[in-house]
């Protein structure tokens, strides 16, 4: 019940409801690795943690927040060392990483997780994800097919396709499309989030400000680096400056090191920039960064 429940709520942003009492009353059985079910308890334990830390019930303000990723990385990475063909803990040990802004080995960990016989589609996804993060919307979208050929119509995948989609600005009526027919349903708030961003890049993309304005209006839940600062970027796009560097200065990852440099925010950074009046300074910074709004950002600088 705990690993199911948790996972569920960190994939799609479900409320954990039931996990925390499963643990205790599991753990007061289950205390050894070699004992049947603490394998659950460990993916159970590093997946609510993950779940409080970017989740939208987390909080931004707990000083205990690095302590918490740091905790559960110990445990998860201790067991993949003992399990090195578990292909969940390689994903967990992605997921910890990412939040700790080790976009780089967060990459390699999905890979891991995700390549060969019984490779796991949503680690597939968290790779596509960093892909159209960086702008490489091809190799995103090849990717994001894969996932779907190993479990047709995941909801991440669809997800994380029609966001692409929708940013590339290639196709932004056949990801409504998919957004409207095969994930209109509530998810959890982290995938309905999701749903809201995409369905809102794809109308300001087709040019109709007001469904934009709604979408993203109904774009909350998720405390994650690339969905904050999206939500940054469309607010600036919106032309609500003051939005925008709110959202923006949500961004945060958990650890006491120096995060990876992380593209989206520094194309928000650079939109931010612009609108400023510093056009030059804009350029510096959005400099090497590929992708159809970096682009476009640049031609206006």
């Amino acid at each position: 019940v705990a690993e199911a429940t948790a996972l569920r709520s960190l994939l799609y942003g479900t409320p954990p409801d039931g996990v925390e009492q499963a643990l205790a009353a599991a753990s007061r059985k289950i205390s050894k690795p070699t004992q049947d079910g603490y394998r659950a308890l460990v993916i159970a334990r590093t997946a609510a943690a993950l779940a409080r830390l970017t989740g939208s019930q987390a909080d931004p303000a707990n000083p205990a927040t690095v302590e918490i990723l740091t905790k559960a990385r110990t445990e998860i990475e201790e067991w993949a060392a003992a399990h090195p063909e578990d292909r969940w803990a390689r994903y967990l040990i992605g997921k910890s990483l990412l939040a700790a802004g080790a976009r780089a080995a967060a990459a390699d960990a999905f890979r891991q997780a995700g390549e060969g016989d019984g490779g796991l589609a949503v680690a597939d996804v968290e790779r596509a994800d960093l892909l159209a993060d960086d702008g490489k919307f091809t190799e995103a979208l090849a990717l994001y097919e894969i996932a779907l050929g190993k479990s047709p119509d995941h909801p991440l995948a669809m997800l994380g396709r029609s966001l692409a989609r929708a940013e590339q600005g290639s196709d932004p009526t056949a990801a409504i499309e998919d957004l409207n027919v095969k994930l209109d349903k509530d998810l959890g708030a982290r995938a309905n989030g999701y749903r809201h961003l995409a369905l809102a890049m794809a109308f300001y993309n087709r040019e109709e400000p007001q469904k934009f304005a709604d979408e993203l209006a109904r774009a909350v839940g998720p405390r994650e680096p690339r969905f904050l600062a999206r939500v940054a970027l469309a607010r600036a796009l919106q032309g609500r400056l003051g939005d925008a560097a709110s959202a923006l200065s949500q961004v945060r990852w958990f650890t006491v090191g120096k995060a990876e440099p992380d593209p989206r925010v520094t194309l928000v950074n650079g939109a931010l920039q612009l609108a400023a009046g510093t056009p030059e300074a804009a350029l510096d910074t959005l400099t090497g960064l590929d992708g159809t709004q970096a682009e476009m950002l640049r031609t206006l600088s």
